[in-house]
């Protein structure tokens, strides 16, 4: 049988292509260096709310991607400046256990409030960045506003996908 692309099942993928590529567009128009992150952040958002469980709800789990973003890239950047303050070369180790008390906090944030799965994510993506060589601390603002972009466009996105479902249904 055809796979029907613009049936329910085909709106999807659709919605996550239309997510990448207005993410690119927008980052481009604000011509950002950290595209990427912008973009994993967009997929990623629209994939977590793919699930409609009402608008209320879809408004709150929305806020949560957001806001989880925020407090990810800001538990990443306290751990990065800790690690450049209390850590040298010769202690590469205590790089490896700054992460690992990381991710748990934002893991356990995302525990307790589900809806900030995207922080540890946004946590682990500024650690790495800024734990490269030649990265500076300037790259911070840049890649909080590409994260937020990709957050914010996954959140339209998801927001267009449900009400072309609800349409898709009622018919």
């Amino acid at each position: 049988m055809m796979w029907d692309f613009w049936g329910k099942s085909g709106m999807y993928p659709l919605i996550l292509a239309i997510s990448a590529i207005s993410t690119l567009l927008v980052c481009e128009e604000f011509q950002l260096q950290t595209v990427h992150w912008a973009v994993i952040t967009s997929v990623v958002t629209v994939q977590s709310l793919s699930e409609f469980t009402g608008k209320n709800q879809m408004l709150i789990d929305a806020f949560e991607r957001a806001a989880g973003s925020f407090l990810g890239i800001y538990f990443g950047y306290v751990t990065v400046v800790y690690m450049q303050i209390l850590i040298s070369d010769t202690f590469r180790w205590a790089y490896y256990i700054m992460i690992f008390v990381a991710v748990i906090l934002t893991g356990a944030l995302e525990y307790i409030l589900p809806g900030f799965r995207l922080s540890v994510i946004s946590c682990l993506l500024m650690i790495t960045l800024l734990s490269q060589v030649d990265s500076t601390y300037a790259l911070v603002p840049e890649y909080a506003l590409s994260v937020m972009i990709g957050v914010v466009i996954g959140i339209i996105c998801s927001f267009i996908f449900h009400a072309y479902k609800n349409t898709q249904n009622k018919a």
